[in-house]
């Protein structure tokens, strides 16, 4: 089987394969195995009747670019056994965001003032330069970041977010990344808490009455 171009880190469409039991007995499969890049299902059970026939859908989802191999082995009591079928498509190479951690969550925070920064790494981990468009933060959080016009493919780079509450409470938002990669924009979710400060009662001197006469 050949698949055709597939960009890396996304799966193809499913191709199919049809085993057939030719024989004269009952065709018992131990083992349906993919291998490479490739991945398989398969409405094949235990055992196939004479004459009968089943399906192993097979999908490629390239890890690099450029030609990749892999097979199906099926394992089974047939006289052919194992029964192998080749398997090759090519991958494009492509960049990729790999974001980590995925979300960031902030200790409680006074109202109106600014958290310590956690830092988010951006990895491009395609074969293709990664074009970075905007990264921005949404509700009560900022975001800086060292990541330039875009990174190179293996390239990484840093993002600085900070929290500074407007109110009290729960306060949620997200960082929103766009960029060439495939799904585009990429998202981090953002939460912390909100403390409103203690009111300061300040007591002053009451009025002194002075009393005058005559």
């Amino acid at each position: 089987k050949t698949f055709t171009n597939q960009n890396m880190g996304t799966t193809s469409a499913a191709q199919s394969i049809t085993l057939t039991n030719t024989g004269g007995a009952v065709l018992n499969i131990a083992n349906i195995v993919a291998n490479g890049d490739f991945a398989r299902n398969t409405t094949c059970g235990a055992t196939l009747a004479q004459n009968a026939n089943c399906i192993i859908s097979v999908t490629f989802t390239p890890t690099a670019a450029g030609a990749r191999t892999g097979s199906i082995i099926i394992t089974s009591d047939a006289a052919s056994n194992p029964n192998t079928i080749n398997l090759s498509g090519t991958g494009v190479a492509v960049p990729l965001v790999t974001l980590s951690p995925m979300s960031l969550t902030f200790s409680t925070q006074n109202v109106g003032t600014t958290s310590a920064a956690q830092t988010i790494s951006l990895t491009n981990s395609g074969g293709a330069a990664l074009n970075l468009s905007s990264i921005s933060a949404s509700g009560d959080f900022a975001v800086s970041n060292n990541c330039g016009a875009g990174l190179a493919a293996g390239g990484t780079c840093n993002l600085s977010v900070t929290f500074t509450p407007t109110v009290g409470g729960v306060r949620s938002g997200v960082i929103i990344i766009t960029s060439n990669a495939i799904g585009s924009p990429h998202n981090v979710g953002l939460s912390g808490t909100g403390v409103a400060s203690a009111q300061t009662i300040v007591f002053g001197t009451a009025p002194s009455v002075v009393a005058g006469g005559t």
